[in-house]
């Protein structure tokens, strides 16, 4: 995919896809809390620790989203984010460098799981496009 190859990127690369991701990310998680909502509490469950490293945070963030894609019933997305898996964990490690953003994502992962268990798509929607816009 063109996310391994930086030098061929547009300045604002990185930004369009942030802005792809806050577009999709809602969706996708609505979508799996109708189609798998277990295999997603099940993952958040393993939430990491605030002290943890921004690799483990990284990696644990990326699957989350990989997981959420899978349980949405539509592999379409599963791909999309896929081609973007270097890019996305590469960045994701400096972001979570900052003790705050992993306490941000560390509400927001409670607060998904909580959505998750009480069943309640708009919810996790509505959580998943503010967080998106956030970060």
């Amino acid at each position: 995919s063109i996310s391994k190859y930086p030098e061929y990127l547009s300045p604002n690369f990185v930004e369009n896809l942030l802005q792809i991701r806050s577009l999709l990310c809602p969706t996708y998680s609505r979508m799996a809390v109708a189609h798998n909502p277990k295999a997603v509490i099940n993952y958040l469950d393993d939430a990491p620790k605030v002290d943890e490293s921004p690799e483990t945070f990284s990696d644990f963030d990326f699957n989350l989203h990989l997981k959420l894609t899978q349980a949405s019933g539509n592999p379409m997305f599963t791909l999309i984010l896929n081609g973007f898996m270097h890019l996305f964990t590469e960045k994701a490690i400096l972001y979570f460098q900052i003790e705050a953003a992993r306490i941000h994502s560390l509400n927001y992962y409670q607060n998904l799981r909580d959505s998750f268990v009480d069943n309640d798509p708009l919810r996790v929607f509505e959580l998943s496009e503010k967080v998106m816009n956030e970060s």
